[in-house]
This record gives structure tokens, C-alpha cells and sequence, in this order.
């Protein structure tokens, strides 16, 4: 989203970091040392993810991709539609590892991965 928005920069002030991929640890490392609670995962990056994942395991903060597919490589939240539908997509396990935790009502309406 942050490539489309040519206001970001503005209203973000701050409260934003758009990170150029180098690799996992990189990404792990800026997360870890600017205190970042969001990752979001663009298009484009199905083969980083599960080493993406894996680096991300003992921050706290929570994993968004924007396909639906990355969740069961270890994204924890995607978002999408299925027939039609809006749906979302949860990984439980990397949910757990990293420290993030989902209302019971909000799991009812999402597809679980373990």
C-alpha cells in the first residue's frame, strides 16, 4: 500500500518504516531494533517467507501477507477472498511464537493453520 500512497511519507511521520528486502535477518534485526509491532509481507516474496518466518520467531509482533498462501509458510494473518467471500487466514503456531494472540470470536470466522 505504501508504494501507491504518495502522501505516506507525511502521514506516516515517524510511525512507519517501509524496509527495501535484503534477507530475513536484516528484517529481523530493524524489527528488533526500532521496535517495529507490524510486518507486513507484499506480493513477490513466497520464497523469503518461510526464512522470513523463522527469523521473525521470537519477536513479538505480528506477520501480515498479503496472500493468502504465505500463512501456511509461517505469515500469521492474510487476508483475501474465497468464493467470492471475504476471508482470513491464521497460523496459530507462528501466532504463538511470536507473542500474538487472537480473540476466540475472531479464530471462529478465520481458517486455521497449526
Amino acid at each position: 500500500m505504501a508504494g501507491y500512497d504518495r502522501n505516506f511519507a507525511a502521514r506516516a511521520i515517524d510511525r512507519a518504516k517501509v524496509l527495501e528486502f535484503r534477507d530475513a535477518e536484516h528484517v529481523a534485526g530493524t524489527c528488533a531494533s526500532h521496535r517495529i509491532s507490524i510486518v507486513y509481507v507484499g506480493p513477490g516474496f513466497a520464497s523469503a517467507v518461510p526464512l522470513l518466518s523463522a527469523s521473525l520467531m521470537s519477536l513479538d509482533l505480528l506477520s501480515v501477507g498479503a496472500l493468502p498462501q504465505y500463512v501456511p509458510q509461517g505469515v500469521v494473518l492474510a487476508f483475501g477472498m474465497d468464493a467470492g467471500k471475504p476471508k482470513c487466514w491464521v497460523h496459530l503456531g507462528q501466532a504463538q511464537a511470536q507473542n500474538v494472540k487472537f480473540a476466540a470470536r475472531f479464530l471462529k470466522l478465520a481458517t486455521i493453520y497449526e
